[in-house]
């Protein structure tokens, strides 16, 4: 009987909490009409980084190829002559180009066995001033080029060199039509030239075919340090104190030898070459390199054998010393412009 009367006490207490007690339901969680989908939120704004990003990416190349394509409507004009132009094309080079293979596969050939070595410039041709006779209207008037084009005949040892020469009219609007030609006249050949020394490699400086010991190592120990592939080793082969820069030395060189062409004392500059206007101590030198790449092989030729030549202009300073050392390099022809440390790369 007690056991009922407690039991009955404690389902009483649980009623009264359980009648007592009331949720919380906080707005926020309650679910509103026309409040955006999350998901659909985050996937516009995925999209929205994309879009950013992208453009800012795109942004520089975009502006790149713009100015491509505004300085591929600019054609280069050469204005000199047609043999001595510099420009790298012209409106009518296209046309002229394919008018002349058309003519050299004519049937008979006009020129056999001849090949397009280069095309040398264009040289522009005004219309002259007209008047029209009375009662008649006035003459066309256009623009027109001459493009000089040089072909060859024969083998490379020994060619015959032609220079053609092609009439292209153009129009206001662009484009452009061969008119007439090509004109046929043979190049002298420029190996029969006299009035110049073949041995003195620069203009208005004598020069001699041999140097020191001294400088022939100096020369040597470079041409080492030149082909090693270090640049460590071709800086201190300089001399260059400047941490900030380094040199590039060909890779891949098996052996490399070399042999002094011409030696000249260096002249100072913005002076004439007399004996008083020359650095004893520093000097031009001409050699030629040969190289022999990894992989190659040199064929035997009698008791010697030897490879393809390159040439190079050196400048050496300290060179009426005990130690010289090279300091800049160049293409041949180059020496007496050369300046100490040109060659540095910087970092």
């Amino acid at each position: 009987m007690v056991k009922r009367n407690t039991n009955a006490k404690t389902a009483r207490a649980r009623k009264d909490q359980t009648s007592t007690f009331t949720w919380d339901y906080s707005d926020d969680l309650v679910p509103r009409v026309g409040l955006p989908d999350a998901d659909r939120m985050a996937k516009r704004q995925k999209w929205m980084r994309r879009y950013v990003k992208s453009s800012v990416y795109l942004l520089p190349i975009t502006l790149v190829l713009t100015m491509l394509v505004a300085l591929s409507n600019v054609h280069p004009r050469i204005t000199g002559s047609a043999s001595n132009g510099s420009a790298s094309s012209s409106p009518g080079r296209a046309v002229a180009t394919l008018a002349l293979e058309q003519w050299l596969a004519e049937t008979p050939s006009p020129l056999p066995h001849a090949t397009i070595q280069s095309w040398d410039g264009a040289r522009d041709i005004a219309p002259a001033p007209v008047t029209a006779s009375p009662g008649q209207s006035a003459p066309v008037t256009w623009t027109a080029e001459l493009d000089t084009f040089t072909l060859v005949v024969g083998r490379p040892s020994k060619p015959t060199v032609y220079s053609a020469v092609l009439e292209v009219a153009l129009k206001p609007g662009g484009g452009a039509v061969a008119l007439g030609g090509p004109s046929l006249s043979i190049v002298s050949p420029t190996n029969t030239m006299s009035g110049w020394d073949a041995g003195a490699p620069w203009s208005g400086i004598a020069s001699t075919g041999t140097v020191t010991s001294a400088v022939q190592s100096a020369i040597d120990g470079w041409t080492a340090a030149f082909t090693s592939g270090s640049s460590s080793r071709l800086r201190l082969a300089v001399g260059d104190t400047r941490g900030s820069v380094h040199y590039v030395a060909l890779s891949g060189i098996v052996s490399a030898t070399d042999t002094v062409v011409a030696a000249a004392t260096r002249v100072a500059p913005n002076l004439t070459p007399t004996a008083t206007s020359t650095n004893p101590s520093a000097k031009i030198v001409e050699i030629t390199l040969n190289l022999l790449w990894k992989g190659e092989k040199i064929p035997a030729t009698g008791s010697s054998s030897s490879g393809p030549q390159t040439t190079m202009d050196l400048l050496l300073e300290r060179a009426n010393t005990a130690a010289p050392v090279v300091v800049a390099w160049g293409p041949p022809g180059s020496g007496p412009g050369l300046v100490p440390y040109q060659n540095a790369v910087k970092y």
